[in-house]
């Protein structure tokens, strides 16, 4: 056999072996899912993403014809979890949900995880979130405006709760904070503090979001088949029934690619980078 012959060989079993993988792929994307997908929480149980995404699993389950299990894993702010999403198989049966604490300023806060933005494939935005400003009865203030002129006369002396470091809650709190630009001791509890350009902070977005993710090499043709369950899903009126009862909407229609999620992983990865670098 001459070296030409050889080659010719190589290539060949090199080309087949390529429209092989090609196929099993189409055929494992065509029947999936064939057994239950497992969707990673990065919280524990009771929480407002928790609720999020039983929500919206039993919703895309119906929708795909499988149950969507709830797996829930605490520690490091949601860390512990997407380390464990990461490192699954990209075959769209283990996938998780994140917000942009997990997703984004998880790198800035915990800069030695083990996986980065890439280590994951936008599926879907599947839900916009909101929080509210709670102030005791008896505070000295009544709107937001009066909050921020309070704080600016009391600097060091006000505490403001939040849901624990990376939640969206914290990160919502850290942005109300540099855009007031007030004094105040972050406190770990169960709260949530948004508010709106109306309060004289232009600069301030409130508004979080939670979207779902699957390991880096998922098919596209899985990912699309997750995509359109979850916007099925987010489109249900059971869905838009409990998430009223959250403070919580539906992505809009224009927003369901998962190019949309995405763009806001990249967007908030920057800018809580630049929000929770250490001082120089």
């Amino acid at each position: 056999m001459n070296s030409f012959t050889k080659r010719l060989l190589a290539v060949v079993a090199a080309f087949t072996f390529v429209v092989t993988a090609f196929a099993v792929t189409a055929a494992c994307a065509q029947d999936f899912p064939k057994r239950p997908i497992t969707l990673i929480v990065p919280f524990a149980a009771g929480g407002n993403s928790d609720v999020i995404a039983r929500t919206v699993a039993e919703q895309m389950g119906t929708a795909l014809g499988q149950t969507i299990v709830i797996e829930n894993i605490g520690g490091a702010g949601g860390s512990t979890a997407l380390t464990r999403a990461a490192r699954a198989e990209p075959d769209g049966y283990t996938i998780a949900i994140g917000n942009a604490g997990t997703n984004a300023a998880a790198y800035t806060i915990y800069p030695m995880l083990p996986f980065k933005p890439d280590a994951f494939v936008p599926i879907a935005v599947v839900a916009k979130t909101f929080g509210i400003v709670a102030l005791r009865k008896d505070f000295p203030a009544g709107t937001v405006r009066e909050f921020i002129a309070y704080a600016k006369s009391n600097p060091g002396k006000i505490n403001l709760g939040h849901a624990g470091v990376g939640s969206s809650n914290f990160l919502i709190c850290k942005s109300f904070v540099q855009a007031a630009g007030i004094d105040v001791t972050l406190v770990g509890y169960r709260a949530d503090l948004p508010t709106s350009a109306e309060a004289g902070l232009p600069e301030f977005e409130a508004q979080g979001w939670n979207g779902l993710f699957a390991p880096k090499g998922t098919p596209p043709e899985i990912i699309a088949k997750l995509n359109t369950a979850a916007r099925t899903a987010v489109e249900s009126e059971a869905v838009k029934k409990r998430f009223a009862d959250l403070s919580t909407v539906a992505p809009e229609a224009n927003e369901h690619a998962p190019e949309i999620l995405q763009q806001l992983v990249t967007r908030d990865v920057e800018k809580y980078r630049k929000l929770l670098a250490p001082p120089q």
